[in-house]
């Protein structure tokens, strides 16, 4: 005996296996104890301990229902019940036992099944639940396959989290950071991720969404396919080489050309590209891709601009190249990168 077949007892798809078992498990067991042994042990398989309350509801239930209840309420030891070994009839023990006390047996069992059957939804509930993180650190990569063969790559400093129940109804991921996606086709579960309030629906493609936490921009580029992108009220479908752009502070939602015609993230292929981002934004990016932490000293500088594709091999290199176009000098201090003007 063991939780799915009590799961199906209670809902009456018991296959002829399972019926023939439930039916020896009652002619099998003599005494009250014996079998009220066997629920105690399915409902330990299922690691958890029954609760005190319920076993003394239990035990008290038995001994009303077999006449055996003492008359302050405690228990009294009860000869035993026999169950005859033909299909579905009760032999008469030395007291009798009439067909009442055996519906009131078979009463008790619906009964501690059906409590049996609430916990284990209660169980199967909190197992979906459960909340499974992947994390790339900064200054580090990740790449991950989710269970339906989505596979998923997060840039530094990134942090992608789902349930447990991740593709029973839907396929829900929730994104903080930077995360290209090549979602695995299934028409029959939709594939969503959500950002800091932003949700984009996937309509079997590949995609890349940037939603870090300190950004004032979030922006989905699709590169393969189509996607839904939602943002409060509005929503738009973006077509290959489309990106949706939503503005945190003002909360609008754009659609841009994606000029570079490029099949995944530029970051993926180790690049960094810069599009007249502010220095601001763009130290932003550095520190999480470096894990180092860096200082605008002049504030002057936060909104000068930088245009260029830089392949990101060393960090001082990409602070040279940047000072070349931008009046922009650095200094390290320990584990500290100060930028000032010339």
């Amino acid at each position: 005996m063991n939780i799915t077949v009590i799961h199906h007892l209670i809902s009456n798809t018991l296959t002829p296996e399972e019926r023939a078992e439930v039916l020896e498990c009652f002619r099998a067991h003599g005494t009250k104890a014996e079998f009220f042994n066997v629920f105690e042990k399915v409902w330990q398989e299922t690691g958890d301990e029954m609760p005190e309350d319920i076993q003394s509801e239990i035990w008290k239930r038995i001994d009303e229902l077999t006449g055996c209840a003492g008359a302050d309420g405690s228990s009294e030891v009860c000869e035993p019940v026999t169950l005859n070994r033909r299909p579905n009839v009760l032999k008469v023990s030395s007291w009798k036992l009439g067909s009442a006390v055996a519906a009131a047996v078979i009463g008790l069992l619906v009964l501690f099944c059906g409590f049996l059957y609430r916990n284990y939804e209660h169980r199967q509930a909190e197992l979906a639940q459960r909340c499974f993180v992947v994390t790339a650190d900064r200054g580090q990569r990740a790449e991950i396959v989710l269970p339906d063969g989505t596979k998923v790559w997060l840039n530094s400093d990134t942090k992608l989290s789902y349930f447990a129940d991740y593709g029973v109804e839907e396929r829900r991921v929730k994104l903080i950071g930077e995360a290209s996606f090549a979602v695995a086709k299934d028409a029959e579960h939709r594939f969503l991720v959500d950002a800091r309030g932003v949700t984009t629906e996937a309509l079997g493609t590949e995609f890349n969404v940037s939603a870090y936490g300190d950004a004032s921009h979030i922006v989905t580029t699709l590169y393969e396919g189509s996607v839904r992108v939602s943002w409060n009220n509005e929503e738009t479908v973006l077509k290959p080489n489309e990106k949706a752009i939503i503005d945190l502070p003002s909360g609008s939602l754009a659609v841009e050309s994606d000029a570079s015609g490029e099949s995944e993230a530029s970051w993926r292929r180790g690049e960094l590209n810069f599009n007249g981002e502010s220095l601001r934004e763009i130290v932003a990016v550095l520190s999480r891709t470096f894990d180092t932490t860096i200082v605008i000293d002049d504030k002057s500088l936060e909104e000068e601009q930088f245009v260029g594709t830089i392949r990101n091999t060393d960090l001082l290199n990409i602070l040279d190249m940047i000072g070349l176009t931008t009046a922009v000098v650095y200094e390290v201090k320990g584990d500290t990168i100060l930028l000032s003007r010339p």
